[in-house]
């Protein structure tokens, strides 16, 4: 996904976001992929890799006229415990298998050549030593950057999401809570 952080405003972000939906949409075309929107409104082409993917969308975000990493950052939504089977982490579209620690250095890679903000789910939900190992190493790279989202209540340099699971907000009401 991509995250318009370099925006003055939401006005702005929305814009830029609808102009790099459209240009990666022309992107999709010019290359002969499929341009059919999911049920979440992303595109899902066939593209050979999970970098591909990542690179068409930083090319779509240059075509639309904006810096990626200044304008525009991106955000993972890897769904890791989809593909988690036995151990390892299950890549079949790109024929390759990891182990925690082999995955956690995929994503700490991607995140250090891509210009990546933010990664949700980014390994299985139960997979606690690896989840320590990811905060560790992509916290090691930035100590500021692990300790400011920590002071201000952001959640940490690696979100965790648990499906519906929801934390209870005491200002909600008991009907807010369970709203869908």
């Amino acid at each position: 996904m991509i995250l318009p952080v370099g925006a003055p405003s939401f006005r702005e972000a929305l814009r830029q976001g609808v102009e790099v939906f459209h240009a990666l949409k022309g992107v999709l075309q010019a290359d002969g992929l499929g341009t059919s929107v999911g049920d979440e409104g992303g595109f899902a082409p066939n593209l050979p890799s999970n970098d591909a993917a990542i690179e068409v969308i930083l090319g779509a975000i240059e075509k639309a006229g904006f810096k990626a990493g200044t304008d525009i950052w991106l955000g993972l939504d890897v769904a890791s415990s989809e593909f988690h089977r036995n151990g390892c982490y299950e890549l079949a579209s790109e024929g390759r298998s990891f182990t925690s620690d082999e995955f956690v250095e995929l994503l700490v890679n991607w995140a250090e050549r891509y210009p990546i903000l933010s990664i949700e789910d980014g390994l299985a939900e139960d997979d606690w030593s690896g989840w320590k190992l990811l905060t560790e190493r992509l916290g090691r790279k930035s100590p500021t950057r692990r300790r400011r989202p920590v002071r201000h209540k952001y959640g940490n340099p690696a979100t965790r999401h648990r499906g519906e699971r929801r934390e209870c907000n005491p200002h909600q009401t008991q009907s807010d809570r369970h709203a869908k």
